[in-house]
């Protein structure tokens, strides 16, 4: 729940710039968050040109396409020998896209608005226009089976110590929220890769 209160001051905070509201609705930690876990002064280092839609979608083209998705995708695709193809990525396309005026991408609330209009001629409408699913992790299921032992080595007193850049305090409090069913056990999760990536690489 304080994670939500968190996020409400933020988009608060940021609601007449459409730009920062994006990337504020997209984090996982917000800034106080952040100040906690690290105990230190939170400094956004983020740049907008202005606050348009044109540039929200560069800023999701360039990190969370690019950074997120596409790497799923490609690990996912190699761990099996496969080779993963994005024919709609190809570059020219993307150019010729990123042209386009920003009435032919979003329609009112709807969005993909050019993209939907051309496959619903070779794909039935109901089809493209359902429900979208998302393909995240069961972390919470997880923590409390496979993973358990990784999630009580790595963020124990003693490991988040030794990597010494969390507040212990901040962690013991997130655990603490999560056991009690009102943490993200999404935010534990990132913190976990980066003390299992510090063990093996830089310990």
């Amino acid at each position: 729940m304080e994670g939500k209160f968190y996020k409400f001051c933020e988009l608060l905070k940021n609601s007449n710039s459409p730009a920062k509201f994006y990337d504020s609705n997209l984090k996982y930690f917000y800034d106080i968050e952040i100040e906690k876990l690290l105990n230190c002064e939170c400094n956004s280092t983020i740049n907008y040109d202005d606050n348009n839609i044109e540039n929200m979608l560069c800023h999701t083209f360039k990190t969370y396409l690019n950074d997120d998705i596409l790497t799923k995708v490609d690990r996912a695709t190699m761990s099996v020998s496969l080779e993963g193809r994005e024919p709609i990525l190809d570059f020219r396309l993307i150019e010729y896209v990123s042209q386009l005026p920003i009435q032919y991408k979003q329609k009112g609330s709807e969005t993909k608005f050019l993209l939907k209009e051309i496959v619903h001629k070779y794909i039935p409408k109901e089809m493209m226009d359902r429900t979208k699913m998302g393909f995240s992790i069961p972390v919470f299921e997880w923590f409390k089976d496979e993973l358990k032992i990784y999630f009580e080595e790595y963020l124990s007193k003693k490991s988040i110590e030794e990597s010494a850049i969390f507040d212990y305090k901040y962690i013991a409090y997130m655990i603490d929220s999560y056991e009690n069913g009102a943490g993200n056990p999404h935010k534990l999760w990132l913190i976990l890769m980066y003390q299992m990536w510090w063990f093996k690489w830089m310990k």
